[in-house]
């Protein structure tokens, strides 16, 4: 069999696997280190977004002022939408496949790409992380939406805060899901590259309390475009770092309700991170979800996605 041959037949397998329920664990194979054209797991990203179209999202291109701006949405018809802000590490798709069933019926959900997405993005030379605010902003005027709810996971937590102390009047409420905030020292788990199908099963195991069981060829594969793509990584990773700045010294002037969502066993991000948070955010609750780690998106939605449900409900 030739190379090419072999490429399509283990990314059929994976878009199976995938197909079989197995999105969980996939969607952080996928989205970490994995963003190039070419590889067999990009096949992933295909099925997500067929997922999701199955669900009833649409995937569209919008043309704003000074950007395009990809986005994933549900159209329901409600006075106040629901932004949804994915972290480092993985796209919208693979982020929020999950979520979107428990929202779609009752909001109007949209879920922007964000250009940390991509390597080839950061990478750029004007690329600086507080691009990204200034992308929801264009993609809050050209849809018209004078007011929404905001939730950002991760890195996208950093986006969500910064936005809301620049924007207040556009921000009703603010869901923080293990948000990137609290000024610390950066963990080594952020320069980790795995290189083999070892170090791949301790960088997940890192990222869930439980990781799921993951055949060992993907794991191989895995790790196989991990070390293709490390270099275009690290020079990501430090220039993101170069571009963060820590916005909790600011975090007592947010005044729009707020929820804090944490992973109690989060290894990535300490869960005290959340009560420091809250504390310096005045109207602020804190939410612990048992047994789960830094991925709780993917290892348990379900208590993620009622609490959020019962914060929205209250407006």
């Amino acid at each position: 069999m030739n190379k090419d041959g072999g490429r399509k037949n283990r990314g059929l397998l994976l878009f199976i696997y995938c197909g079989l329920g197995t999105a969980t664990a996939l969607a952080m194979l996928a989205g970490y280190l994995i963003f190039q054209g070419g590889s067999p797991l990009s096949v992933l990203y295909q099925s997500f977004q067929l997922g999701l179209k199955i669900q009833g999202v649409d995937y569209r291109t919008l043309e704003g002022e000074k950007y395009r701006i990809p986005i994933y949405e549900s159209h329901q018809n409600t006075d106040t939408p629901v932004v949804l802000l994915h972290g480092f590490g993985a796209d919208a798709a693979a982020t929020w496949l999950k979520f979107f069933p428990g929202f779609k019926n009752d909001f109007h959900v949209i879920a922007p790409q964000m250009l940390y997405a991509e390597y080839s993005r950061i990478l750029r030379q004007d690329y600086q992380l507080s691009v990204e605010t200034d992308r929801l902003d264009d993609l809050a005027d050209t849809l018209g939406i004078r007011e929404f709810h905001l939730v950002g996971y991760s890195l996208g937590g950093w986006v969500a805060i910064t936005y809301t102390l620049a924007h207040p009047q556009k921000v009703k409420s603010l869901i923080l899901i293990n948000p990137v905030a609290v000024k610390m020292e950066i963990p080594d788990f952020v320069f980790t590259v795995p290189s083999n199908r070892k170090t791949a099963e301790q960088f997940l195991s890192r990222l869930f309390h439980s990781p799921p069981p993951i055949p060992g060829f993907l794991l191989d594969i895995y790790a196989e475009n991990c070390r293709k793509n490390a270099g275009a990584y690290l020079r990501a990773v430090n220039k993101l770092l170069k571009s963060y700045t820590s916005p909790e010294p600011l975090l007592n002037r947010i005044v729009c309700p707020t929820l804090v969502i944490w992973g109690e066993q989060d290894q990535i991000l300490p869960p005290a991170h959340g009560q420091i948070i809250s504390s310096q955010i005045p109207n602020s609750s804190v939410k612990l979800v048992r047994n789960v780690g830094h991925a709780l998106l993917w290892e348990n939605p379900e208590p993620v996605i009622d609490s959020i449900l019962s914060h929205l409900n209250l407006f």
